[in-house]
């Protein structure tokens, strides 16, 4: 479960930076097995789910999104990214789309940085 403040936050800034009309949708966000989310990483996955959503194209499969997002839109770094990207790679993920740090090479991860909502909103739209 996510903190309601930080789903209407994140409404507000998808609403504001893509120009979604979110005002008038019901959005609701569920973790598997009731977990309860603070983790500002995770921005970045509730984002790309209230996208996919709404434009009713389903996410690609094998594939792990974290950063947070910020109010003008930007994506930002988060701690332990390379930790993030083993265990990404640990748990069977093919494709990682996280910020834009400088990070190692990993053979069998297909890494897609951003900087910001906009190119998240693109991209999803292209798979």
């Amino acid at each position: 479960m996510f903190n309601k403040i930080k789903i209407s936050l994140l409404i507000a800034i998808l609403s504001k930076r893509l120009g979604l009309h979110l005002g008038q949708q019901d959005v609701y966000v569920n973790v598997a097995g009731g977990l309860k989310i603070s983790e500002p990483a995770a921005d970045l996955a509730a984002a790309a789910a209230i996208i996919s959503s709404f434009h009713e194209k389903p996410l690609p499969q094998k594939t792990c999104l974290f950063g947070e997002l910020g109010l003008g839109g930007e994506v930002r770094p988060v701690s332990f990214f390379d930790k993030r990207l083993r265990e990404a790679e640990n748990m069977g993920f093919k494709k990682v789309i996280c910020p834009n740090n400088p990070h190692p090479t990993h053979s069998s991860l297909h890494i897609t940085s951003l900087t910001t909502v906009h190119k998240l909103s693109s991209l999803l739209k292209d798979e």
